[in-house]
């Protein structure tokens, strides 16, 4: 889902289609420690693309850590709309610190004129990747996720784990 680009930001970037959805769905199905996994899998096979990568840090910030971040998405109870709202909102969060992170340190110097460096970085980052992921947010508060789960057997699924 993070191929399919709604809008394409000039330096990197943009608002992808719930790309944060599945891991989002898999911390809440599974909880965090599984979700996180879930998202250290994604980190690491977004690499495989063509990662723009200035420091081992960077790498980190921007790849490994924002995914894994979602999986936090499973600290709540999945029964509470509620709750899951919540418990995506803070995963999300904690996703774009990541990047924010990320822009204030090594990417500074593409600021706006007249912007100071983590000022852009927050507004470039909460609205793109801000944007998708309170879209996933909403999307995954509105689906039937317990039948969802009831169809999918996830019970069973995660007693075997």
């Amino acid at each position: 889902l993070s191929k399919i680009k709604l809008i394409q930001y000039p330096q990197g970037g943009g608002i992808d289609l719930l790309s944060s959805l599945p891991i989002l769905m898999i911390g809440i199905f599974y909880g965090p420690i599984i979700g996180m996994t879930c998202g250290l899998i994604t980190g690491i096979l977004c690499l495989i693309g063509s990662p723009y990568i200035i420091h081992p840090v960077q790498l980190l910030l921007v790849y490994i850590l924002p995914s894994m971040l979602l999986g936090v998405s499973g600290l709540f109870d999945c029964k509470n709309k509620n709750k899951i709202f919540i418990g995506c909102l803070l995963a999300v969060l904690l996703k774009e610190t990541s990047h924010i992170l990320s822009g204030c340190i090594y990417f500074a110097e593409y600021a706006w004129d007249g912007w100071n460096p983590i000022a852009y970085s927050i507004v470039y980052n909460l609205s793109g990747g801000g944007t998708e992921g309170l879209l996933s947010t909403i999307v995954l508060t509105i689906m039937p996720l317990s039948k969802i789960k009831k169809m999918a057997n996830i019970q069973t699924v995660k007693k075997a784990i």
